[in-house]
């Protein structure tokens, strides 16, 4: 399909070629999301464990979506602990949690709304731990997707403020990954109002 956009056809064909090319890449991208979260489930994964600043995944994820939150004109406010103790993790995949939050936030906030990301240390259970929340103050989930929200093929019911979709795989990857490292993964929502989303990983023994 690539080969065949770039040569020398009617613009037409083009232009469905184009359409084609995009679908393909979408289901590409599901598929190799399901095979990962297969994988997740499974236990058939092994996490590249090194010790580091719970903000560095944080700020690689801001500077990852950047673009797009500029693009929607949202605000983005940080408000990230100094001094953190270290957590132990396979960086790129906290990174990933934290990216699919991020973008998942900016796709249900209008224009011109907010979102804080926010790391602290607190006791998660009697154990101490890193919490790291996405806020929004976007469209909100409703109390009967709260439930299912983490479940996997669970798909939003209302599309992004610009139509935007997802594969209903996005969150599930982000709990396993979470369990993964010995922590978990909550939400809070109010419908109209917005959501909050908490990460929270324990601490380097």
């Amino acid at each position: 399909l690539d080969l065949l956009g770039r040569a020398d056809i009617k613009p037409e064909l083009k232009n469905v070629i184009s359409e084609t090319l995009q679908s393909a890449k979408q289901q590409l991208s599901f598929i190799n999301s399901l095979l990962e979260l297969l994988r997740l489930e499974s236990r058939a994964i092994n996490l590249r464990m090194s010790t580091f600043d719970p903000n560095l995944p944080v700020n690689q994820s801001v500077q990852t979506l950047m673009s797009l939150i500029r693009e929607k004109d949202i605000n983005l406010a940080l408000h990230l602990g100094e001094d953190l103790p270290e957590i132990t993790g396979d960086i790129a995949q906290i990174a990933r949690m934290v990216t699919n939050l991020l973008s998942n936030a900016a796709k249900f906030t209008r224009r011109g709304g907010q979102i804080e990301v926010y790391s602290r240390r607190l006791l998660n259970g009697g154990v101490s731990a890193i919490e790291i929340q996405i806020k929004d103050n976007g469209i909100g989930i409703k109390k009967t997707e709260l439930e299912e929200i983490f479940d996997k093929f669970h798909r939003a019911k209302d599309r992004g403020t610009e139509g935007e979709a997802g594969s209903g795989l996005g969150l599930a990857i982000c709990k396993e990954l979470a369990l993964l490292h010995g922590g978990d993964i909550s939400v809070e929502s109010t419908v109209g109002k917005g959501s909050c989303f908490s990460i929270r990983l324990p601490l380097s023994k």
